[in-house]
């Protein structure tokens, strides 16, 4: 079965946007890291937990909040409880609520954040290569830049900005929670999430296909699993060649949903590229080294 990790929304990020906004945090320190991808494709990180660990966690660009704590790692490391978070696929279905884990330090190489919370269920499939003990969220990188060096295998964080002029920066959105970007597919433009802790590749609503120029039919390939529903994955060739900025895909193949009605770009088709987020100017430079 393959698993996804979509956007989560918690009731107190919710209630957080329809006030004033927070006032922008310092980056509290600074991280090289080696990045794991524990399933082969989706990004994950050591990080030491109120002093413990080291303990994997998968960093989630498309998950809103600082961060989750699966059940099982919750239970072994004693964790706190408390307050409830409604989680939300995307999908319109109904949103499963529940509790929130509390963290009182979480240590991911110079970096040290403090006072996390965020919601608690199992987030590992029974199939998993390796388990995860949680996810950090977009959010949690405020105030820094976030660089996911898939050619290198690193994860890089730190304070700093990205200069607007640098022709492979672009801007991005969080009108869905997530980082959004405008992408290319031949003539056709869509918005896009750019989801690391998707382990598929471009995902595209199953009604875009009419637009699009198909090599092939459709054909089913695995069954994703959100937060609330568990939906077959079609896969086909496609004639267009795929823009997001200045990187480029041509005649790839995409993902065919009719669960969800957004646009996803994952992990796999990200793996040799170079990701940098600046997240207080809504700032992004893609690139693939040596082009």
């Amino acid at each position: 079965m393959i698993r996804t990790f979509l956007r989560l929304v918690l009731l107190s990020t919710l209630t957080a946007w329809a006030g004033a906004a927070p006032a922008r945090a310092a980056c509290p320190g600074r991280a090289d890291v080696p990045m794991v991808r524990y399933d082969g494709v989706r990004p994950g990180v050591e990080v030491m937990v109120n002093g413990a660990g080291p303990y994997l966690f998968l960093i989630d660009t498309g998950a809103a909040g600082q961060m989750r704590a699966d059940a099982a790692f919750v239970a072994r490391a004693g964790l706190p409880l408390s307050g409830e978070a409604a989680i939300s696929d995307g999908s319109g279905a109904r949103e499963p609520v529940v509790r929130n884990a509390a963290i009182a330090t979480l240590t991911l190489g110079g970096l040290v954040f403090r006072g996390l919370s965020g919601p608690s269920r199992e987030y590992n499939g029974p199939q998993a290569q390796r388990r995860i003990d949680g996810i950090l969220g977009f959010d949690l990188f405020e105030g820094c830049l976030l660089t996911l060096d898939y050619a290198r295998g690193r994860v890089v964080v730190g304070p700093g900005t990205l200069p607007r002029r640098d022709p492979n920066v672009l801007p991005f959105d969080r009108s869905s929670g997530s980082p959004g970007v405008t992408m290319a597919l031949g003539r056709i433009r869509v918005h896009a999430d750019l989801d690391s802790g998707s382990g598929q590749g471009f995902s595209l609503p199953a009604s875009l296909a009419a637009r699009l120029t198909l090599a092939a039919p459709p054909r089913i390939t695995g069954y994703g699993q959100s937060a609330s529903n568990r939906f077959p994955i079609r896969r086909a060739p496609i004639r267009e060649t795929i823009r997001v900025g200045r990187v480029t895909w041509p005649a790839p193949e995409v993902e065919l949903t009719e669960t969800f009605d957004f646009a996803n770009i994952g992990s796999q088709v990200l793996a040799g590229l170079v990701v940098t987020f600046d997240l207080d100017r809504h700032l992004l430079r893609l690139v693939r080294p040596g082009r």
